[in-house]
């Protein structure tokens, strides 16, 4: 499994559910922290909406999003999948792994715990280890479709400040569907994030929900009664205690919620070729919040967040790959779990991770290279997206109908994946020997990475909301 700290790690969390009589961990956790959050909204639901009609529940899913579900009965149903969970775990980790030597301070019961850990300026070296910790599964998720993610030793503090700022991220998530369920939206396409997963249109499907029009405003509408609620959620917690522990459990509450937005940062910029029309980018959504903090909480809390914004910004620029001594630093810290992959699988990555920030130049370049080996050609697909026509290039590679029709639908979002995934299973690559199946696999990243860089598939800046 790795070294003692991560086996501590492990054995803290089994002793927690095992004494919670934790059947399913991350269903579980989700309710328990559902229930903190409809305690602190029911005083904001309005008569005839009744926050106990409300069902939460987890779903094993790659594509780390959360979503709410109207019924026409006044119930609805709350789905937070374990990806978005693991990955505003996985920031906080990484964001507390940055605190050294400030973890062994007591926290939490000082004028704040952003005023109280007071951090120096970013490390340029950690900035860059978490990059790549960020990047590796940013690199995962586009070309195999999985979140992954290498391990982080935490000492006992650090672990105990990461699960504080995780439970406030995703209590800030649950807010957000529950905050839908007030308000009264009945949009079917209403969820956390803007990834496919989104209102359940998947691509085996025929037909795909509605989506929210551009206009609207509900996402907004929902981070800012997110915010109300999170802000007395803190209240809550800090009941029966001195102003200074009250003022700590806001700025839990403050870093989780930025940490949560920061996450569908780095999803929205890595990942999405085209984003969901009902959710204005997350950038935007970020900026906004923070604007409802006091000016002393927007100034400790960009400091405090430095560090990991700016690895957040590194990582989800594709734009480059990252320098491969980065990676070769990373994978060599003694802090950094590489366990159970081999070192030729994560130096593969650190190639993949080239081959997806190729200029169209020299993918082309490289693909050319490979048809002159023997490889199947796609160029005559090229020379059609040159000329604006995607749907021909689809056609010519042999892309099944259903795929076409997620690519080309510009109201869904669609990620990189979904585009390489769709180039891989076509029928120009189909020939390609089972043997040979990472070649076919680097060939369709190749082939997306041009298709992502034509300006065909995206949305106008001005289409977003």
């Amino acid at each position: 499994m790795g070294s003692q700290p991560m086996v501590d790690q492990v054995d803290r969390l089994t002793a927690e559910y095992e004494a919670l009589g934790i059947a399913d961990p991350i269903e579980k956790v989700i309710e328990h922290f559902a229930s903190k959050v409809v305690r602190a909204a029911r005083p904001l639901c309005p008569p005839g909406r009744d926050l106990d009609k409300l069902l939460f529940t987890a779903l094993n899913d790659d594509e780390a999003t959360a979503h709410f579900e109207p019924y026409e009965d006044g119930s609805g149903l709350v789905v937070v999948t374990d990806a978005l969970a693991s990955l505003c775990s996985y920031l906080a980790q990484l964001w507390t792994w940055s605190l050294e030597p400030a973890q062994n301070r007591r926290w939490g019961t000082r004028l704040s715990l952003i005023s109280m850990l007071k951090p120096g300026p970013p490390d340029p070296e950690q900035i860059r280890r978490q990059a790549v910790l960020l990047r590796y599964h940013h690199v995962h998720q586009r070309v195999w479709g999985l979140p992954a993610k290498l391990g982080v030793d935490l000492r006992k503090k650090n672990f105990e400040i990461a699960s504080a700022i995780a439970e406030s991220a995703m209590c800030f998530v649950l807010a957000h569907e529950v905050s839908h369920f007030i308000l009264g939206h009945k949009a079917q396409s209403h969820g956390f994030g803007p990834m496919e997963g989104s209102g359940f249109a998947r691509r085996e499907e025929s037909a795909f929900y509605p989506v929210v029009d551009p206009k609207t405003e509900t996402e907004r509408e929902a981070d800012s009664m997110a915010f109300t609620i999170m802000e007395r959620l803190a209240q809550q917690q800090a009941q029966g205690k001195n102003a200074a522990a009250q003022q700590g459990q806001s700025g839990v509450a403050s870093l989780g919620m930025m940490l949560s937005m920061l996450a569908l940062h780095t999803l929205e910029s890595s990942l999405l070729l085209r984003t969901s029309h009902a959710h204005p980018p997350a950038g935007t959504r970020l900026a906004a919040l923070r604007s409802k903090f006091p000016v002393s909480v927007q100034n400790a809390s960009a400091h405090v967040l430095q560090g990991v914004a700016q690895s957040v910004d590194i990582a989800s620029n594709l734009s480059r790959s990252l320098p491969i001594e980065w990676w070769e630093q990373t994978f060599a810290h003694p802090r950094v779990q590489l366990e159970p992959h081999s070192m030729e699988y994560l130096r593969m990555v650190a190639q993949l991770d080239d081959i997806c920030a190729h200029s169209a130049e020299n993918c082309l370049r490289f693909l050319s290279v490979m048809h002159s080996q023997g490889l199947p050609d796609l160029g005559e697909g090229f020379r059609l997206v040159d000329h604006g026509n995607i749907l021909g290039a689809l056609k010519v590679w042999g892309v099944s109908e259903i795929d076409q029709q997620v690519i080309l639908t510009k109201e869904l979002p669609v990620s990189f994946h979904s585009l390489q995934d769709a180039v891989y299973r076509s029928k120009i690559l189909s020939g390609i020997p089972s043997a040979n199946k990472t070649t076919r696999l680097i060939l369709a990243t190749a082939a997306a990475r041009v298709l992502e860089l034509g300006p065909h598939l995206r949305r106008s800046p001005h289409e977003h909301a």
